[in-house]
C-alpha cells in the first residue's frame, strides 16, 4: 500500500510541475528597465543588427514618385508595396522627422528602421487612404524628450506593429487617425502620455507594453469614439499627481488611463479579457480617469496570467495523469 501511495504522489508531483510550466511558458513575461534615452541610443546604436544598418539622411516623401526617385524597392502596390528598411536615421530640429511621408496614394512599409529624433520619429499626414501603410519594428529614441515616436494625422487604416519608442513627448500619436491597428508596441519613459488618440475613432489599441510615462499611459481625448484597448499591459505610469490635456484641462491622476470620448471600450468582450495594471488592486472594476466614466470590467495585475481558458496540453496532461492513476488502483487491487 505504501508503495502504491508513493507512485500516486510522484505522478501527482510530475503533473503540478507539468502544469506550472506548460501554463506559465504560454504568457510572456516582460521584464523592462527605465535606462534613459542615451542608455538605450548606446545601447542599440552597439547591437551588431543595428550596425547593419545603412545610415541615411532623414527621408521626406510627399508624392508616390519620390518613393521611386529615393530608389525603394517595390511598385506600390498591395502586393509589392514600397518598402523602407534597414535605415539607421538622425533628425534634428524642431518640427523635423526621421521618416515623413505625406500626400501619397501608394501602399509602403516601414520596418527595421532605427531613428533617433529631436522632434519626431516616423510621421504619416495628409491624406493618406485607409490601408496604405504599414510600420512594423522600429525603433524610435528621442535625444532631447520632445516631440513623438510615431505620429499619424489624417492616415487611417494603417498598421503599426512591433515598434519601440522611448523618451518622446507621446510613444504613438493619432490626430484625426481612423480605423488604425496598434498592437504589439513598446512604449517607453516618456515624458507625457504613452499613447495618445485625439479626434480618433474606431481604432484597435492591443498587446501593447506602456511603462514608465509621467502622465497616463494610453489616453483617449477630445472625441475620440468608438476605439477599443485590451490585452495591454501598463508598467508605472501615471508618476506624475495631476495631468493636463491640451494644457487646459487638468485633474488629479487616479489611474493609469484617461478617456474623455464616447463608446471607448476597455476590454475584449469575447474573451472577457480587459488589461494588466501595475496598480490593480485585485478586486472590482479597474476605473479609468475622464469625464467618460470609462471602466475595465475584466481588469488584471502583473502576476495574473489567466486567460479565461485552460490550454490543450494541459487538458490533455491532466487526463494522462487521471488515467495512470486508475490503472495503478486497479493493479493494486488486483493484487490484493
Amino acid at each position: 500500500m505504501r508503495k502504491c501511495h508513493f507512485f500516486l504522489i510522484i505522478i501527482i508531483w510530475l503533473f503540478v510541475m507539468n502544469f506550472s510550466l506548460l501554463y506559465l511558458s504560454g504568457e510572456k513575461t516582460t521584464s523592462l528597465s527605465t535606462d534613459n534615452s542615451f542608455m538605450e541610443m548606446n545601447h542599440f546604436k552597439n547591437s551588431n543588427k543595428i550596425k547593419s544598418y545603412v545610415e541615411h539622411t532623414p527621408i521626406l516623401i510627399d508624392s508616390n514618385a519620390d518613393f521611386v526617385s529615393l530608389g525603394f524597392p517595390g511598385n506600390g502596390t498591395q502586393v509589392s508595396p514600397y518598402i523602407i528598411q534597414n535605415m539607421n536615421i538622425t533628425s534634428t530640429g524642431m518640427f523635423n522627422a526621421g521618416i515623413k511621408i505625406s500626400l501619397v496614394t501608394a501602399y509602403f512599409m516601414i520596418r527595421d528602421c532605427f531613428i533617433t529624433s529631436e522632434y519626431i520619429g516616423i510621421q504619416l499626414k495628409d491624406q493618406i487612404p485607409i490601408g496604405r501603410a504599414k510600420i512594423l519594428n522600429n525603433i524610435c529614441i528621442s535625444s532631447n524628450g520632445d516631440g513623438g515616436g510615431i505620429v499619424l494625422s489624417n492616415a487611417n487604416g494603417s498598421n503599426i506593429t512591433g515598434n519601440r519608442c522611448t523618451n518622446f513627448i507621446s510613444g504613438i500619436h493619432l490626430n484625426d487617425a481612423d480605423s488604425n491597428i496598434i498592437d504589439n508596441n513598446t512604449i517607453l519613459s516618456n515624458n507625457y502620455q504613452g499613447i495618445n488618440l485625439r479626434l480618433s475613432n474606431s481604432n484597435i489599441v492591443t498587446n501593447n507594453v506602456i511603462q514608465d510615462t509621467e502622465q497616463h499611459g494610453i489616453a483617449l481625448v477630445v472625441s475620440s469614439s468608438n476605439n477599443k484597448v485590451h490585452h495591454n499591459l501598463l508598467i508605472n505610469n501615471s508618476k506624475a499627481e495631476t495631468y493636463t490635456i491640451d494644457d487646459e484641462r487638468t485633474g488629479t491622476i487616479n489611474s493609469q488611463g484617461y478617456d474623455e470620448g464616447t463608446n471607448n471600450i476597455w476590454y475584449d468582450i469575447e474573451e472577457k479579457f480587459g488589461n494588466r495594471w501595475s496598480d490593480y488592486s485585485g478586486s472590482d472594476f479597474y476605473s479609468i480617469d475622464g469625464p467618460a466614466n470609462s471602466e475595465d470590467i475584466y481588469p488584471y495585475d502583473l502576476t495574473n496570467t489567466n486567460t479565461g481558458s485552460i490550454p490543450l496540453s494541459i487538458i490533455i496532461s491532466l487526463i494522462a495523469t487521471a488515467n495512470i492513476g486508475l490503472i495503478l488502483i486497479k493493479k493494486k487491487k488486483s493484487e490484493n
